[in-house]
């Protein structure tokens, strides 16, 4: 093959991704996604993930049980989710499921896309994605609240102290 013919093809390559991503954009561009009532844990999960891709921290550690809250402060728990916001403005985010194991109790799966593009041409561009689980409870004043720490975020389980071994005589 000629150094031409080479050429050639990158460059037929590169407008050949450059369609299908405008393509893309153009079929997802007119759309909205459809926004979730706050009343729920569909609602909670999305407005959650809006206020982290808004960095909006604040609004996104309100959703947090009292329990959870508690348990990370506000500093640290900013801390711990600094690094997701990226990958969240930077996905499509699909909600999967909502499961209701009991009343009070749901499960939320949200399926996180992302197209991962080479440089200086991508091919072909590949598609990584991951699901999360979000776990809510409604809470006594009828709100619902994330009861499990919710991804991007971390805040450890308090540690139980060890109760003391009896001395054997």
């Amino acid at each position: 093959m000629t150094t031409s013919t080479k050429w050639l093809i990158g460059i037929g390559g590169a407008l050949a991704v450059l369609v299908i991503v405008a393509v893309a954009v153009a079929l997802t561009n007119g759309r909205k996604p459809p926004t979730y009532a706050e009343d729920t844990p569909e609602g909670i999960t999305q407005r959650y993930l809006q206020a982290l891709a808004e960095d909006d921290t604040t609004r996104a550690y309100g959703y947090l049980s009292a329990d959870l809250q508690k348990r990370c402060n506000l500093e640290d728990w900013r801390r711990s989710v600094s690094f997701g916001r990226r990958q969240i403005e930077e996905s499509g985010v699909l909600l999967k499921e909502v499961k209701r194991p009991r009343e009070n109790e749901a499960e939320v799966l949200v399926t996180f896309s992302e197209v991962q593009v080479g440089r200086p041409f991508p091919v072909p561009p590949r598609e990584y994605s991951f699901e999360q689980r979000f776990m809510l409870k409604l809470q006594d004043d009828g709100a619902w609240r994330f009861s499990e720490t919710p991804w991007p975020s971390y805040c450890p389980e308090p540690v139980k102290p060890r109760e003391p071994v009896p001395a054997t005589p």
